[in-house]
């Protein structure tokens, strides 16, 4: 069975109803792409005691100050935690996870940095998955199927927006400053240089995309359009 999941950011969480939190398996809080929408410990506490069955925390490449930030915040949601599920795009980060936390961090390799990992060789693939007791390839990539090796991997799809780039850039603030704490502007629609249609979301630049077809994907993360979540519709 296919788990559904919904991706939101610290906002969209705290004003999330019990009725919209039901309606999926899990609850993904934080971002993938930008260290300032990490969100509190007592955030993913709040989400539970709204109805959430089962949270993961997401976090993005990390700076230095980040990293602080987000061990501290992975200590602090143990107090209230037996496990805790956390994306990963920060290999240092995942390091100090399989160091500090084996046994109650499960973490997942999450979208920006699964790209490369998606590509490399199937034998390596399975040693570093052991090896850091990863649960699940995070990917947006509809031609997945035809892109990563033999490695059996599971993966968790994260649609309808599949990412292009990211960058220290943000429309907001003119920069991804780490003491940033404006909140993020709409989503924007963009053309690309081949007239393809692009959505600019926070520090990020995605195309749409559909789950493929494959006994792979073990998980479909949903990510709503940028707005009120009170506005939010499966």
């Amino acid at each position: 069975m296919t788990e559904r999941a919904i991706a939101l950011t610290p906002a969209e969480a705290r004003a999330a109803s019990p009725a919209l939190l039901r309606k999926y398996d899990r609850v993904y809080v934080g971002s993938s792409f930008c260290q300032n929408l990490l969100p509190e410990a007592e955030d993913l506490r709040r989400l539970r005691a709204a109805g959430a069955r089962a949270v993961t925390l997401v976090t993005p490449l990390l700076t230095g100050a980040g990293l602080e930030r987000a061990a501290a915040l992975v200590r602090a949601a143990l107090r209230g935690e037996r496990r805790l599920e956390v994306s990963v795009n920060d290999l240092g980060l995942l390091e100090l996870l399989r160091r500090r936390y084996a046994g109650r961090v499960v973490p997942l390799l999450g979208r920006p940095v699964s790209r490369d990992f998606a590509r490399m060789d199937p034998a390596f693939l399975r040693g570093f998955f052991r090896h850091y007791g990863i649960k699940l390839l995070e990917t947006d990539e509809e031609n997945i199927g035809g892109i990563l090796p033999a490695a059996g991997l599971r993966l968790a799809f994260h649609y309808p927006y599949c990412c292009l780039a990211f960058t220290r850039l943000c429309p907001q603030p003119g920069s991804a400053r780490d003491a940033c704490r404006r909140p993020c502007g709409p989503e924007t629609a963009l053309l690309g240089p081949a007239g393809e249609k692009l959505t600019l979301r926070g520090n990020a630049y995605f195309i749409g995309n559909k789950p493929p077809r494959l006994a792979a994907v073990r998980r479909l993360v949903y990510t709503p359009p940028a707005g009120p979540a009170s506005e939010i519709r499966p």
